[in-house]
Order: C-alpha cells, then sequence, then structure tokens
C-alpha cells in the first residue's frame, strides 16, 4: 500500500530515503499524474512572467491609440480623415513603428523603420529584415477601426488570455517535462548500474521524475521573483542527478532484498 501521495514531493523530495524507496517500488504510473501535478506548480511563475509583459504592453497603449486615426475600409479600399500619412511612434524610443499612408507616399516598408504600414489596399507587416508578409482588404466589405474600437479589443484580450494561454503553457511545461524527464532517466540507467542496483526503467523513469522536484520548484521560486540564475541548465541537471544518486545509494540496501 502506497504511503505518499502526489503532493508528497513537493517537499519530502528533497530530504527523504522512504519517499525514494516507495517511488522506485510502487509509483510506475502515477509518476505521470506528479508531472502534471508539478508543471501546474511551475506555470504561476511562468504565468506571472507573461502577465508582467503584457501589462507592461498594454500600460502603454493609450499613447499609441491617440496617435492613430480612424480607418475604414469599404469594398476592399481604405480611407482615413486626412489624406497623408499618420506615423505611430514609440513613445519611449521615439521611432516610428507604424505608418497610416492614403496617399500613396509610402509603398513599401523596405526605406523605412516602421514594421507595420496600412496602405490604400493592404496592410503589409515586417516579420524580419528579410520578410514582409501583405494582406490585402480585397475581402473587406465594410470596417471601421479607430481607438475607441482598439481598445475595446485590448481590454477583451486584457481579461481573457490568460485563461485561453492556460492550457497551451499547461501542455508546453508537462511535455518539458516529460522529455526532460525521459533524458533524466538514462542518466539514472548508468548510476544505476555503477552501484549494480537492479530495478526496472519505469522505476528509473519514475526516480527520475520525483528528483527533479528539488531544482525545478528552486527555478521556479527565482523565477517568479526574476531573479536570474548564472548556467540555470547545468544547475538542474547536477542538482537532480544528485539526488537521483540520493534515492539510489539510501536504499540500495532495501531494492536489493526486494529483488
Amino acid at each position: 500500500m502506497r504511503r505518499y501521495t502526489v503532493f508528497h514531493p513537493l517537499w519530502m523530495s528533497f530530504f527523504s530515503r522512504q519517499l525514494y524507496l516507495e517511488v522506485l517500488q510502487r509509483w510506475r504510473g502515477m509518476s505521470f499524474l506528479y508531472i502534471l501535478l508539478l508543471s501546474l506548480i511551475i506555470m504561476v511563475p511562468a504565468l506571472l512572467q507573461v502577465h508582467r509583459g503584457v501589462s507592461e504592453v498594454i500600460r502603454g497603449m493609450p499613447v499609441i491609440l491617440r496617435q492613430i486615426p480612424e480607418v475604414r475600409i469599404v469594398g476592399g479600399v481604405a480611407s482615413t480623415p486626412e489624406t497623408r500619412p499618420y506615423f505611430i511612434r514609440d513613445e519611449k524610443t521615439n521611432r516610428v513603428a507604424a505608418i497610416i499612408d492614403m496617399s500613396g507616399r509610402y509603398r513599401s516598408l523596405r526605406d523605412t523603420e516602421a514594421t507595420i504600414l496600412v496602405t490604400r489596399t493592404k496592410l503589409l507587416l515586417k516579420k524580419s529584415a528579410y520578410e514582409i508578409r501583405e494582406y490585402s482588404f480585397s475581402t473587406i466589405n465594410d470596417l471601421t477601426i479607430n481607438s475607441r474600437i482598439l481598445q475595446g479589443w485590448i481590454d477583451l484580450f486584457s481579461t481573457w488570455y490568460l485563461l485561453v494561454l492556460f492550457p497551451f503553457i499547461l501542455a508546453g511545461i508537462y511535455i518539458y517535462k516529460l522529455v526532460a524527464a525521459l533524458l533524466y532517466s538514462v542518466i539514472a540507467v548508468v548510476v544505476a548500474a555503477i552501484m549494480k542496483v537492479r530495478i526496472s526503467y519505469i522505476s528509473k523513469l519514475s526516480l527520475a521524475i520525483v528528483a527533479m522536484t528539488p531544482s525545478s520548484l528552486i527555478l521556479a521560486a527565482f523565477d517568479a521573483g526574476s531573479i536570474p540564475v548564472p548556467r540555470e541548465f547545468l544547475l538542474s541537471v547536477a542538482v537532480t542527478t544528485g539526488f537521483m544518486v540520493f534515492g539510489l545509494y539510501a536504499n540500495r540496501g532495501e531494492i536489493s532484498r526486494t529483488d
């Protein structure tokens, strides 16, 4: 019978020999449920970082929106109140971020520092120094865009974006941790061979999954505080390997008797 639930490794993985023994002997499929729990916890600082970045952008949007004229597209042709170029500038750098021009003076982004250009018939978007995407207005029958409408879109986005991103971020972290566990299990195979400990591969994988907990939680705490960690990858590998060695070495006698 199991003594420990999927919650116990969150703190006991730092010190408990008995926890690692049970993981080696009984966890099997339970380890994959534990990765989900660990991913949920790690996701919190990830969401905080996304929220900080998005909030900073949103705070600067009123300055941008005040510079945007009303653009009306009818029958695939756009118009503005005045037939002249409108330059949308970044408040911090004063760089021209976008140009809205119905006069025909600007037809391409190649000779400008702007990332976006809106003409009478299309929108041009600079993806990189070597790639510019074009989006035609030919399929648009009647559309009006102004600062009030854009602010409404921003308000809607700021209300729901975390909920929309939640499953994608969780799935990404879960897959990342699962791949990491598979790679760490290779190290566990080597360590078990050196120690002459005979256990199944699924036990080694379960060990790797739980041994990832200390480094994962420590790094997540640093991420939550926006504290940079030098050589984060090497530190994570070293700590996780250390706890795998601890789990095997501390229980090598028990494992041998069980086998």
